[in-house]
């Protein structure tokens, strides 16, 4: 079975599950609006919006737990034409374990999915089944036919503790190897900062602090993104910054790497010497599962936060702008 992930903010989370899993005389639906991508070379679906539907519109019909009238999509289709994305119908199995199909669920697909193609050609169209702990569905691709699929579900803005685990042992991995911050996250959660991707945009004495303390805790693998050599007005902001990087004129993505490495817990680190939105650091960027920004201009954070709105990707701004003023200002800048 194929796999592909499945992107769903935490607040429609909520909400898509409350509605599926709630109990009444039918199997209770929700239409999901849907975008896709392909993120870290897999196949990304991202909820953008859900529609329920009213309880008067659901039938009785023999043979069928889950039945409804055709026109209850009209608003979700509408919204979907609207907006250029895809459909999904949701529904969910009460159980633990990945779901199976049932011959209703292909059946009611193979009418739907169709349906949703002509109305809305060229984006991903797909029926989702819910368990308590998995998910999978039958879901067409843009350009391609329907799949049976397994999905990698995040959801966006959940603990750490929620995410799914990483499976690869660490090198640095002893009994006594972050053991005080396991008290906090538990071997599932160190397990996960360990498969975890993370994005560390800019470079000076905010993010050399930042990306530092991102390997302190274990996290996996970190993105270092700066386009900027070091100069001598760095050299007391910059954690593992030597005098001598200055003469050689050093990049900050190789001196923080360079500081990484030493702190000697296994974090892979990839560099890129490019200013945001460059191509090459946007693709970087639509890689990762978090983005930390350290940037001080507002054109930087405003690409920023585009990006992580468009795929879907938590984003934290730290960036910090420090200037000199001759005059008190009534209004500062806001974010």
């Amino acid at each position: 079975m194929t796999e592909a992930a499945l992107r769903v903010p935490v607040g429609l989370g909520h909400s898509l599950r409350e509605e599926v899993f709630r109990q009444g005389r039918h199997e209770y639906v929700a239409l999901g609006l849907v975008a896709s991508a392909t993120l870290a070379g897999g196949e990304t679906l991202l909820l953008r919006r859900i529609f329920t539907l009213p309880e008067d519109e659901y039938v009785d019909a023999p043979g069928h737990d889950g039945a409804w009238r055709g026109a209850a999509m009209i608003p979700a289709m509408e919204a979907a034409v609207d907006g250029g994305l895809g459909l999904v119908v949701f529904h969910a199995h009460a159980h633990d374990g990945p779901p199976r199909l049932s011959g209703d669920d292909r059946e009611s697909a193979g009418r739907l999915l169709p349906m949703f193609a002509a109305r809305v050609p060229g984006r991903p169209h797909g029926s989702v089944v819910l368990s308590r702990s998995h998910a999978a569905g039958l879901i067409a691709m843009p350009g391609a036919p329907a799949r049976e699929m397994t999905l990698d579900v995040r959801w966006l803005g959940a603990s750490i503790v929620d995410w799914r685990a990483g499976t690869e042992p660490r090198s640095s991995d002893s009994s006594l190897a972050f053991a005080r911050q396991r008290l906090v996250v538990h071997d599932r959660g160190q397990l996960t900062l360990g498969g975890a991707r993370v994005a560390v945009v800019g470079l000076g004495g905010g993010g050399s602090h930042v990306a530092q303390q991102l390997a302190h805790l274990g996290v996996g693998e970190l993105i270092l993104v700066d386009p900027d050599r070091v100069s001598r007005t760095d050299r007391h902001r910059l954690v593992g910054m030597m005098t001598l990087d200055v003469l050689l004129r050093q990049s900050k993505t190789r001196m923080i790497r360079r500081a990484i490495r030493r702190i000697g817990m296994g974090t892979r680190c990839e560099t890129v010497t490019e200013r945001i939105p460059g191509p090459v650091a946007l693709a970087a960027l639509a890689r990762t599962d978090v983005i930390v920004g350290c940037v001080d201009n507002l054109h930087a954070r405003a690409d920023l936060q585009e990006l992580a709105w468009r795929f879907l990707i938590p984003y934290v701004d730290v960036g910090v702008n420090i200037r000199a003023i001759k005059e008190p200002e009534p209004h500062g800048p806001r974010v």
